[in-house]
């Protein structure tokens, strides 16, 4: 149970595991569920913070505790550490609680817009162990609704993020598009399920932008773990096409709602359509028409997303009314 209104909570995240979810309302009230427990807690440490990503990592430990990282409304990173707590029975029959909340970094002012962006994508990878450098190393990626970011450093996130290069001037890929992209979502992708991630995928106003990740001896001097980056452009509808050959002017397709990464497509959610792009040609290679889809108990369905599940790789497309895999 949810101490809130329908109407005021902003977004929902699950952990890889099913194990906890954290939810955030328009207000700034955040709430931590978990599997263990029939109520909600209220996070007081986390009160008027607007959630807009959260980073679980890969290959969650099951054990004592777990570190989250937190993007916010206002372009604040945050720590969140979940602990199991002291009690009786096996760390993974104890339910997590908070255990503390904290302020790691903040995104400079964009110079344009004179306003702080927010969050809106959000995941880090832990580097593999190094035999000449024993500190764990983390690689931190995130977005905003125009620019990429990634850092590279530890042995936390708190001393990832105090480094000067950071804190003054850190470095950047913009692709601002025609439209506003609010939801810029970013993903890793990893073959194996809590596998090390092996590539990325960020939707904005131009196109998704994708590419590889290779760990090696990064720094935060030198901290580019992305490789070979490619845009790919969103492809034209057919009525766009159409008109095109007919002599007409080709016009900016529009974003879409959502995107998905697999091995050798991107799946894209559109108000009325699916698509799946194909990674080796480019090209669109299947459409699926959601008209009529799902319309729910008060007419017209509103699709919201796609989310994948790391487990067995399935893509699951949810709305206003229901879940589809």
């Amino acid at each position: 149970d949810l101490p809130l209104r329908a109407d005021s909570m902003h977004k929902a995240f699950l952990d890889p595991r099913g194990e906890v979810a954290i939810v955030t309302t328009t207000k700034g009230d955040n709430f931590v569920v978990t599997s263990w427990r029939s109520k909600a807690e209220r996070c007081k440490r986390m009160e008027g913070v607007v959630i807009e990503s959260v980073g679980w990592g890969k290959g969650i430990d099951p054990g004592r505790e777990m570190r989250v990282l937190i993007g916010s409304s206002e372009g604040t990173l945050y720590e969140l550490a979940l602990d199991r707590g002291v009690g009786k029975g096996p760390d993974s029959s104890r339910p997590y609680a908070v255990a503390s909340f904290r302020k790691v970094y903040e995104l400079p002012v964009h110079e344009e817009l004179r306003e702080k962006q927010a969050i809106c994508g959000l995941q880090w990878e832990k580097f593999p162990p190094s035999p000449s450098d024993k500190a764990d190393k983390y690689l931190v990626m995130l977005t905003t609704p125009t620019r990429l970011y990634q850092y590279v450093g530890g042995p936390t996130f708190e001393q990832l993020f105090d480094h000067e290069v950071y804190r003054i001037n850190p470095g950047f890929r913009d692709l601002t598009g025609a439209e506003d992209v609010p939801n810029a979502e970013l993903h890793f992708y990893s073959k194996l399920c809590g596998g090390r991630s092996t590539s990325f995928a960020w939707l904005t106003g131009q196109g998704i932008y994708f590419g590889n990740l290779v760990f090696g001896s990064q720094s935060a001097h030198s901290p580019e773990v992305s490789q070979s980056p490619q845009l790919l452009s969103y492809p034209p509808t057919p009525a766009a096409a159409a008109a095109v050959a007919a002599g007409g002017r080709m016009t900016m397709p529009s974003p879409p709602l959502s995107v998905a990464h697999t091995e050798f497509h991107f799946l894209a959610l559109y108000p009325d359509r699916l698509e799946a792009i194909c990674l080796v040609n480019k090209q669109r290679v299947m459409t699926i028409p959601l008209q009529g889809m799902d319309r729910g108990r008060g007419g017209a369905n509103r699709f919201l997303g796609l989310t994948t599940d790391s487990s067995d790789q399935r893509v699951w497309m949810y709305s206003c009314h229901g879940i589809f895999r």
